[in-house]
């Protein structure tokens, strides 16, 4: 009995050690992309919005989707973001609409701490701007997500935000 207990213990130990000193887990960003994407398609079906047959070639209808890996990359704060290895950007295309997704993978988490602390500053702005001009779109501000996972960073702003966070969690994690 008493070997076996030294058995497990080294095992457990061993284990530990090992966990510990594995890699972090680097997700595909375009996992994450199609995770997003997925979940925003399925949003507007459920509303009632659109379709099965009005997505094509990966199309959103309302919705632009970038990738810094994309020639044309210009999101909205992109240029305010520095380190980054990859990131995908959601943004409506309605001026009606505050609906923003943004999940990076900063290259160390210096960069992926500094993206959390300029993405809150872009939070507040958003929220001063959109309880002026658009009132309705400003509770849906409020109920914002912007969190850190190892390297990686997201912020949401949409009308299904924790269903959003939990898709891309799953992803990351």
């Amino acid at each position: 009995m008493k070997r076996r207990l030294i058995i497990v213990a080294i095992l457990l130990c061993v284990t530990g050690c090992v966990t510990k000193n594995m890699a972090k887990k680097s997700a595909s960003m375009d996992m994450v992309e199609s995770a997003i994407r997925a979940q925003i398609k399925s949003d507007l079906i459920e509303k009632g919005k659109y379709k099965e047959t009005d997505f094509t070639d990966r199309n959103l209808p309302g919705y632009d989707v970038f990738r810094l890996k994309d020639a044309d990359f210009d999101p909205p704060y992109a240029d305010e973001l520095d380190g980054l290895d990859d990131a995908v950007v959601a943004t409506s295309l309605l001026n009606s609409d505050a609906d923003l997704i943004i999940a990076l993978r900063a290259n160390n988490e210096r960069a992926a701490d500094a993206a959390v602390a300029r993405l809150g500053e872009i939070h507040e702005e958003q929220l001063e701007r959109l309880k002026e001009y658009l009132p309705d779109q400003a509770d849906k501000v409020e109920d914002f997500i912007l969190k850190k996972a190892d390297n990686y960073v997201i912020y949401i702003v949409y009308g299904n935000s924790r269903k959003m966070e939990e898709v891309i969690i799953g992803v990351i994690r």
